[in-house]
């Protein structure tokens, strides 16, 4: 399948691609191994007018849910033809890169040296210094990279830790084969910035452990572009505190807090979340589109949300491929990346589910809002 996908994505014939598509529902197939043969492209994505890499976030997110079995064949489908649409119209660099480094002397440090490369913009120095510290100390690594995102995310919607979370754990520490290629992709991002890990002056801010619950209510109060992006950033920074490689360290929350400053609170959100209005169950996947398609966000909502207090796998699957079956040219990986944010939220035991359901609430609504 790696052959025929690259050839097609590579020769930029459209009629091609739309056979491809259609071949989806004949062949074997399996959204993993998709994902996996994709990953060297969807981590090189050039989006320098942005600086984000929204399509490796959906896709290894949707990764994840097919990993776990939550999502119908059907489902799979559908979302790969989004995902192979999506990729073919971006712009991105073919690389394949090893993750292996020869240092014929030892390097102390390595993960000093690489941050001292990231801060002086030199990202070829900067990947050595990775390439050593991921066989010495792997955790290290990764929690250093990610805090060095920390520092820049109010300058990217908090792209600089969301987009990489799932890079780092899917990619880089379970040794995918595009793991090199990954790491390389995060270390050219953060030199853009050339951030410290943290400034000597917030050091000692990374103790601080704020109300998350209150931090939660602000981060799914809103539905512009911006409020979308609180709610998917807090999402990883809970998913960062559970990852296996997670040192135990207190993360910077405070950083999180002050990007989103004096936010207020959406109470009429609140008010419904904590409501638990009751309906009639969509009996299929069909009468739920119909649903959808009738763009009543109040009874769109209520329909989705007495459906996950129901089963909330059947939801995750028919709710992800209406979504895919709504794909356009102009379709938004926010829809995706957002929903997965809130359904993971959603199922956080130290979450009070009123909240959770606010964040819920936040991605139907920027959906039904913007498709």
């Amino acid at each position: 399948m790696r052959n025929d996908l690259i050839r097609l994505l590579s020769q930029k014939n459209p009629e091609l691609l739309v056979n491809y598509i259609d071949s989806l529902n004949s062949r074997r197939f399996s959204l993993v191994t998709l994902v996996d043969t994709l990953s060297p492209l969807l981590v090189m994505e050039s989006n320098l007018t942005f600086g984000s890499f929204h399509l490796i976030k959906m896709s290894l997110f949707l990764r994840q849910m097919s990993h776990r079995g939550l999502l119908s064949r059907e489902t799979e489908i559908a979302l790969a033809k989004v995902i192979v649409q999506h990729l073919y119209y971006l712009e991105w660099t073919m690389l394949d890169v090893s993750s292996h480094a020869h240092a014929p002397d030892p390097i102390e440090q390595p993960v000093d040296h690489m941050l001292i490369e990231i801060e002086q913009g030199n990202a070829h120095n900067a990947f050595f210094y990775a390439s050593i510290a991921l066989q010495s100390d792997k955790a290290k690594l990764l929690n250093t990279l990610l805090l060095n995102g920390t520092t820049s995310v109010p300058d990217t919607l908090g792209h600089s830790i969301s987009c990489f979370f799932p890079v780092l754990q899917d990619l880089v520490d379970m040794d995918h084969p595009a793991a090199g290629t990954a790491l390389l992709s995060y270390i050219m991002y953060l030199c853009r910035y050339r951030q410290k890990s943290l400034p000597e002056n917030q050091a000692n801010q990374k103790l601080t452990d704020p109300d998350k619950a209150a931090l939660l209510r602000q981060a799914a109060s809103g539905t512009s572009i911006v409020d979308i992006h609180h709610m998917i950033t807090l999402y990883i920074y809970r998913a960062w505190e559970k990852a296996a490689w997670q040192t135990g360290d207190p993360l910077p929350w405070r950083l999180f807090s002050d990007w989103m400053g004096h936010k207020a609170v959406d109470q009429s959100r609140l008010d419904q979340a904590a409501r638990s209005d009751t309906v009639e169950l969509p009996g299929n996947y069909e009468q739920l589109r119909q649903i959808f398609s009738e763009k009543n966000e109040q009874s769109t909502i209520t329909a989705a949300l007495s459906l996950l207090a129901n089963n909330w796998q059947q939801a995750c699957d028919w709710l992800f491929r209406i979504y895919a079956d709504s794909y356009t040219p102009d379709w938004d990986p926010h829809y995706i990346t957002s929903l997965y944010a809130a359904l993971e939220l959603y199922c956080d035991e130290s979450i009070d589910k009123t909240n959770s359901k606010m964040a819920i609430i936040q991605a139907l609504s920027y959906y039904i809002e913007n498709i």
